[in-house]
């Protein structure tokens, strides 16, 4: 066997038949990291007959004059099962960037350390992948913990929807509470429509600021080449705004003069107040709604609430990016993207949805246990990996690194 650079058209073409195959090793997010501070290379493990039984993309960043560090995301892929091919592969990886004078390697593989359920518990039928950990220790890599929060430079933890029987039949295992913020959002006028490239501007007004307008200018030049990235917007629509309120205004505006009328007539006072104090909360909430509906009507603008990137990849949606405008969260848009987003990306085939990272803290008082909880409520599973490690190659250059240099989030986070 042997290792061998390839070119971005061979290494495509085998990570898109590979298991672990992810968005990250491919030569679309190589070539997006090339152009944030990063040179990608893509190494290949050949038999004799020139076949191709392991793969990574390899990012690598200068971090002193003369040596460099390198980092495998979401790598490698090969079967990490097979530990004789693993320690071959490794091995020769070894020597390979030893001679581009790399101190060290970091990989993080999309292989799940405890199966979980969507509440975050453990399924003890399916066991661990301890043996992994334990064995990529032995060869030499430094597992860098089971960390709960977003310390590494992928999220250790992620909200998967990966079991769909039927794609028809897909929200009828949304939650209750998920139903009912979507209908609400459907009531008040959302609704999602596709964007294009050209809309980054509008798009960068909801996302987060932690990445500059190139950052994404890059991003969705790259990957919509390849069709591999779409864009969606929520927004009202000032007429069917106007049109639900006003019905909604009306049939309860009949249903509070009637129980004002069997107010006069009943004994049962004390359950007719409930209803008419009832009846008249929601009178005011319409009521409010058709005031805001019809001037957005008048003013002949749409209202745009939020934004979304997401990037597609074999037979997986991935929630890259998504912001809206806090000031109205009563309009429950995130809720109803994501249900469009699952709903018809299923119906055209797709069977996997990475909503992202969450945190491995299912405390209710965690700050982020409201991601946790609004992503379970779509039927998301928790899905735990086995976690990062670093293969240093040179320990006296690793460790002045590592006491000179703090972690950066230049790699992406999410």
């Amino acid at each position: 066997m042997r290792i061998v650079e390839i070119n971005q058209r061979q290494f495509d073409e085998y990570a898109i038949t590979h298991k672990n195959r992810n968005f990250y090793q491919t030569s679309q997010y190589g070539e997006f990291m090339s152009r944030n501070g990063y040179k990608d290379f893509y190494l290949a493990l050949m038999d004799f007959d020139g076949k191709i039984i392991a793969a990574s993309l390899i990012l690598v960043k200068r971090v002193f004059p003369n040596f460099k560090t390198a980092y495998s995301p979401r790598g490698f892929l090969i079967d990490f099962e097979n530990f004789d091919l693993i320690d071959k592969y490794v091995s020769l990886l070894k020597d390979y960037l030893k001679k581009k004078r790399i101190i060290s390697l970091k990989i993080d593989p999309p292989i799940e350390y405890i199966k979980r359920d969507n509440n975050g518990k453990p399924l003890p039928e399916f066991g661990n992948n301890l043996k992994i950990i334990n064995y990529l220790g032995s060869i030499g890599f430094r597992h860098t913990g089971f960390n709960l929060y977003f310390e590494n430079e992928l999220p250790r933890w992620n909200s998967i929807i990966d079991n769909i029987e039927n794609p028809v039949n897909i929200v009828n295992y949304f939650d209750e509470k998920i139903l009912e913020a979507i209908k609400e959002a459907q009531r008040r006028g959302v609704v999602i429509y596709k964007g294009k490239k050209d809309d980054l501007k509008t798009l960068f007004n909801f996302l987060p600021k932690n990445k500059k307008f190139n950052y994404y200018y890059k991003l969705i030049n790259i990957f919509s080449n390849f069709d591999m990235l779409d864009i969606f917007f929520s927004k009202i629509d000032p007429e069917l705004f106007l049109k639900n309120c006003k019905n909604l205004y009306e049939k309860e505006l009949i249903k509070n003069s009637s129980i004002n009328s069997d107010l006069l007539i009943t004994n049962n006072r004390a359950e007719l107040l409930n209803q008419k104090m009832e009846s008249d909360r929601l009178l005011g909430i319409y009521k409010k709604d058709v005031v805001m509906a019809t001037t957005l009507f008048n003013s002949k603008n749409d209202m745009i609430l939020s934004g979304s990137i997401v990037i597609k990849y074999g037979d997986e949606i991935f929630f890259f990016a998504q912001g809206k405008n806090e000031q109205y969260n009563e309009f429950n848009t995130d809720y109803l993207i994501n249900k469009v987003l699952i709903e018809g990306f299923s119906k055209v085939g797709f069977k996997k949805f990475n909503l992202n990272g969450i945190t491995g803290d299912f405390n209710p008082k965690n700050k982020y246990y409201p991601l946790f909880e609004f992503n379970k409520g779509f039927n998301a599973r928790v899905v735990e990996y086995i976690g990062e490690f670093d293969l240093v190659l040179s320990k006296l250059k690793y460790s002045i690194y590592k006491s000179t240099h703090k972690k950066k989030d230049d790699i992406i986070k999410l």
